[in-house]
């Protein structure tokens, strides 16, 4: 079929004005284009410094401040400060005066001696209780047995020295007095005629009356070695050697073993024990016998008892009464001194509820800033703090945290945990002035880092759009948002502030990464979902 030139030339007529527009179109289109793209947000990586810092303000305290009550029910006897007065701790500040408390606890003193001496005078009866040999000697005979009751002063045992014996012989009143204790005398024994040397160890002074109307008066003389025979009298004749010649016994005399000496009980009860036998030989100090103590322990023990709560009650009236004393518990200036002397103090009626002194340590200052609860962990103490004042332009000053509170603080949903800044008092800082308060609690240097806007988290990772406006559109490179020119791209983040976040991998310097149209140099960031950004390759978009 022919197509006739006329009407060739009419369809080309027709078709003139759609190729223009389409022309148009294209044209159009493509300026719009690129006008869009070089208005869209960008921004350059890049590499410096990067400082987290967290923020707050309070008002400036003195480090420590405290108000002084005086609890005591005293006169105030002594004032040794005024206000404005600088104090050191430990200084004297008030003497009272309480002449009540003061005799409580004299008698609370002399009570605790009482039942200290009752104490022990019951350690003392338990000691009793164990009899031990009073000397040297041969146990001549024992006068109890296990289970018998022995009362005090009862004669338990007799001890006798086999060492030594004795003979006594009488003189007249002229040659006792020329006889000393420790003179020589010579024994003769009549049934052998053997004679041994002696010693006075006693002279009796008092004398006794004889039936032929004379009196004798005693010489007790010992002798080294046992010349006693039981059941058999041995009679000697005495010679004292005195400074003014021989003095001869009136009448010759018997030996005998040395003056036996008596075990006695001093305390009453039952024989528990008896450790040796009649004829022993036994030394100075060994255990004889012991006694049922029983009684005697609970004794002791309510003694003990009495003497603790002595103990307290002393304690207790001597705190009371060293409380009469006020001395100051820290450094610092009297900011208020609201006593006099002779005023009642401690007391409803004294009409004086309020501090007695009011003490401020100017030392140290202190400022008190909220933390978010999400940026808390990362405040350390003794972390450096950079501090301003409105009132002082132009000024920074340096301080340390001194502490983190334990507990948070709840208010409309959102809480904050009190942290305390401390720093050194200087000229320019007045109490209660408002700080500003920056805490750095992170620090790298010459790190890759962008606009934390740039960053956006999918299913806890992190992406950024790295931007290239020459690079061809492709299918599966924007597929939802085909006008944006790049690719996302995950990155490693590091530490980031309210402004930049750090870019440990997958970008490099001088990289352009784009921005949320609606954002500047900060935004939402790491933990929004703006909705220019198309999500990764395969991964559905997400919106909140």
């Amino acid at each position: 079929m022919k197509v006739s030139k006329r009407m060739l030339k009419f369809t080309s007529l027709m078709l003139l004005p759609l190729i223009g527009a389409v022309v148009f179109w294209w044209i159009n289109h493509n300026q719009t284009k690129n006008e869009q793209l070089q208005t869209l947000p960008v921004a350059r990586v890049v590499r410096g410094n990067l400082e987290v810092i967290l923020r707050g303000a309070g008002t400036l305290q003195p480090k420590e401040q405290v108000a002084l009550y005086l609890k005591t029910n005293a006169t105030v006897k002594k004032v040794y400060f005024q206000e404005g007065d600088v104090v050191k701790k430990g200084d004297l500040l008030y003497e009272l005066q309480d002449d009540n408390l003061e005799t409580e606890l004299k008698k609370a003193e002399l009570n605790l001696q009482q039942q200290q001496l009752n104490l022990n005078e019951a350690l003392k009866e338990k000691q009793k209780a164990t009899i031990y040999a009073p000397c040297d000697g041969v146990l001549k005979s024992i006068n109890v047995k296990v289970g018998d009751w022995v009362n005090n002063n009862t004669v338990l045992a007799t001890i006798v020295d086999q060492d030594k014996t004795q003979v006594k012989v009488p003189f007249n009143r002229e040659q006792i007095k020329n006889i000393k204790v420790g003179q020589k005398a010579e024994v003769l024994f009549l049934d052998s005629f053997y004679s041994l040397e002696g010693k006075v160890i006693k002279v009796h002074n008092v004398g006794i009356p004889q039936s032929n109307g004379g009196v004798y008066f005693y010489a007790t003389i010992s002798l080294n070695g046992n010349y006693y025979v039981e059941g058999q009298e041995r009679n000697v004749q005495v010679t004292v050697l005195t400074d003014n010649g021989s003095e001869q016994a009136l009448k010759a005399g018997t030996i005998e073993p040395l003056d036996a000496t008596e075990v006695r009980s001093e305390i009453a009860g039952k024989v528990m024990e008896v450790c040796v036998d009649e004829g022993s030989v036994v030394k100075k100090g060994q255990k004889l016998f012991s006694l049922d103590t029983d009684e005697i322990d609970v004794n002791i023990e309510k003694q003990r008892l009495s003497l603790q709560q002595a103990q307290l009650n002393y304690e207790s009236k001597l705190r009371q009464v060293e409380s009469l004393k006020v001395y100051a518990p820290i450094d610092g200036i009297i900011l208020e001194q609201n006593v006099e002397e002779g005023e009642q103090v401690g007391n409803s009626s004294s009409g004086n509820s309020g501090p007695a002194a009011v003490i401020a340590d100017y030392s140290k200052m202190e400022v008190v800033i909220p933390i978010d609860e999400l940026d808390i962990n990362k405040v350390k103490v003794g972390m450096p703090v950079k501090i301003t004042a409105e009132a002082v332009p132009g000024k920074t000053f340096e301080g340390i945290v001194e502490k983190i509170a334990e507990q948070g603080v709840s208010q409309n949903n959102v809480t904050t945990f009190d942290v305390t800044v401390s720093l050194d008092k200087t000229p320019d800082l007045k109490i209660g002035m408002t700080m500003d308060v920056a805490i750095l609690v992170a620090q790298k240097n010459n790190v890759l880092m962008v606009p934390i806007a740039a960053v956006q988290q999918r299913n806890g990772r992190s992406y950024v759009m790295l931007f290239n406006d020459e690079e061809p559109r492709s299918r599966n490179n924007n597929r939802n948002n085909p006008r944006l020119p790049g690719r996302m791209v995950e990155v490693e983040t590091g530490i980031s502030n309210e402004d930049f976040v750090e870019i440990v991998s997958g970008l490099k310097e001088g990289d352009r990464v784009l921005l949320p149209s609606n954002s500047g140099t900060n935004g939402a960031g790491l933990r929004g979902n703006n909705r220019m950004f198309p999500p990764p390759m395969g991964m559905p978009f997400r919106r909140r």
